[in-house]
């Protein structure tokens, strides 16, 4: 008898919201945060996300503080880094020291590249690591760390009969030289009645680059992407 009397003392103080183990002469209230509303008077389904949580313990109750029990649930989910084999897309600016927009990803798909396998220029990779999606920044990269430094022995003057089949030869028009490197493309800076003056140089070799720069995505690369050395889908420049 002494059982179920305790029995019902105890779904009556259950009734009351005041809960008490069975046997035990007093128990406090379950303590709120100070700070929240008591869960009795919010929704029901939210009584779980304000003040305390109980939970079935070896003696009693086991108390799990509110700021514990509310990070179980809502930890950000974890963003990648950009590392090495990291797999990236970005938006781009690229403007000179003038400020003269030169390149940019506006209105594309955004750039896409193997991070630590040289698919874009080193200082542009350099300034990549460690950025997490979302990050916006801008980065100047010096010549030497971009498209290098103009080399003389790449600029040359040619005899005008070397192109043969071509009469009328301007200034900016591109060309594909055959060299015992293989093709080079280059560019006609010069030109006379008997010759003309190509430069092989990248065109943005010896100038200071100017980057605004937006991380779009990040995540692990594929075995088939590192054993390529450069990601595959939208972006991809191979």
């Amino acid at each position: 008898m002494k059982v179920v009397a305790e029995a019902e003392a105890f779904a009556q103080q259950l009734k009351s919201g005041n809960p008490a183990m069975p046997g035990a002469k007093t128990r406090s209230r379950i303590p709120v945060s100070k700070s929240r509303p008591h869960p009795s008077a919010l929704e029901p389904g939210l009584a779980n996300l304000h003040g305390s949580r109980i939970m079935p313990g070896s003696r009693g109750y086991k108390h799990i503080s509110p700021s514990s029990f509310h990070s179980r649930i809502f930890t950000k989910d974890y963003e990648m880094t950009i590392t090495e084999n990291s797999a990236v897309t970005f938006h781009y600016t690229l403007t000179d020291d003038d400020g003269n927009e030169i390149d940019s990803s506006k209105g594309q798909e955004p750039l896409a590249y193997l991070h630590g396998h040289g698919n874009i220029i080193p200082g542009l990779e350099k300034a990549m690591e460690g950025k997490q999606v979302g990050d916006s920044f801008d980065v100047s990269v010096e010549a030497g760390e971009g498209y290098g430094e103009s080399q003389p022995h790449m600029i040359q003057e040619v005899p005008r009969a070397s192109f043969q089949g071509i009469d009328d030869i301007q200034v900016g028009m591109n060309f594909q030289a055959e060299t015992n490197q293989g093709p080079v493309p280059v560019v006609v800076t010069s030109v006379t009645d008997e010759t003309v003056t190509v430069d092989g140089n990248h065109p943005l070799a010896g100038k200071r680059l100017h980057f605004a720069v937006t991380v779009e995505s990040v995540r692990e690369a594929t075995s088939d992407e590192l054993d390529h050395g450069h990601i595959h889908g939208a972006g991809c420049s191979h």
